[in-house]
């Protein structure tokens, strides 16, 4: 048994991000299907709830809870 290299905690690290920046972009494609099957957002018209979507990080969190209907 070694001690834990610098290059593993890195390689975790970076593995992490890898997760964290995939399932972002799946939760916003999601988001934006959602939007697309959406017949008429509450709140906004679809071009800006995509907007949000796209480019808040928060966006997609707040048209599941105020836009999608």
């Amino acid at each position: 048994m070694g001690a834990i290299t610098v290059s593993v905690i890195h390689g975790v690290l970076i593995a992490g991000a890898v997760v964290l920046v995939a399932a972002a972009v799946a939760f916003e494609i999601f988001c934006l299907y959602a939007l697309a099957k959406t017949r008429h957002p509450r709140y906004l018209p679809k071009w800006a709830w995509a907007i949000l979507i796209c480019v808040s990080g928060l966006g997609g969190f707040a048209f599941l809870a105020f836009g999608a209907g």
